[in-house]
């Protein structure tokens, strides 16, 4: 962890609000970049499988990522439809409640580096 963010999990005498807003701004900055890295290295990994391999493995200097492709299934409500009422569906929806927490700016202000 940097220190950055270091000092403000563990400094209670900056304000939770700004403390949060921080690490949210840190937090999307290093997804933007794994998420970039990461379609990267599924590429290389793609690139090293066979025509018919299911596996493969890229090898760097520190770090060997192992790749696999295994088969998913998951649930279709276009394909329910076909079998289901919209009423039947319904009766399988569950309710329930998320939290949202949202950081707005007061104003202008530098994104502490």
């Amino acid at each position: 962890m940097n220190a950055l963010l270091a000092d403000l999990i563990n400094n209670t005498e900056i304000p939770v609000a700004d403390r949060f807003a921080q690490i949210e701004a840190e937090y999307k900055a290093i997804k933007d970049l794994y998420e970039a890295v990461k379609e990267e290295a599924l590429t290389a990994c793609m690139d090293a499988c066979g025509p018919t391999d299911t596996k493969s493995t890229v090898d760097g200097d520190r770090y060997t990522l192992k790749f696999s492709l295994t088969d998913t299934a998951t649930f279709s409500a276009k394909k329910a439809k076909e079998f289901l009422t919209d009423e039947q569906i319904a009766k399988c929806m569950e309710g329930g409640t998320r939290r949202n927490l949202k950081a707005d700016p007061k104003a202008t202000f530098k994104i502490m580096k």
